[in-house]
């Protein structure tokens, strides 16, 4: 468990608040800066492994892309928030089983929104990839600081 009084939580506060500001890309530092500035940045750079960043899924700060698609941007700003909420957080039975559940939700929800939209079935938009995003990245950190996640699972 992430306590709140432990180094560890302010070091994952720390290096997610740093994730989130590159995240958010040039536009956040610079309002005046082209295309060809945008695909050379060092935010872009540090994410074009672990992120698409197709232009159509990235949303934008005063008209320049962010550094990540809108999923990533929901996974990486809730789990900053998941850990800034996690002081405040009761430790409940409740809590306890329902956060493993609503990590696998977060990943069912992800898995089905991108097949539904390969096959063409579903499509998605900025804003429901975020949504898909922030329901990963929410649970994710919450689990960090819960004390005791029940994983449990009845097979009837």
């Amino acid at each position: 468990m992430l306590h709140w009084k432990s180094q560890w939580y302010w070091y994952a506060i720390l290096v997610s608040t740093g994730v989130v500001l590159a995240a958010l890309g040039p536009g956040l530092f610079s309002g005046n800066i082209g295309l060809s500035e945008w695909y050379t940045s060092w935010q872009k750079q540090l994410f074009s492994t672990v992120c698409h960043q197709e232009l159509q899924r990235v949303m934008s700060i005063h008209e320049i892309p962010m550094a990540v698609c809108s999923r990533c941007l929901g996974i990486y700003t809730s789990f900053w928030a998941g850990l800034l909420m996690i002081p405040v957080l009761p430790q409940h039975r409740l809590r306890s089983k329902l956060i493993v559940p609503l990590i696998i939700f977060g990943v069912l929800l992800n898995i089905f929104d991108v097949v539904a939209y390969a096959s063409g079935s579903w499509s998605n938009t900025l804003h429901s990839r975020l949504i898909a995003g922030i329901f990963m990245g929410l649970p994710a950190a919450v689990l960090l600081g819960t004390s005791q996640p029940q994983i449990r699972f009845k097979v009837t």
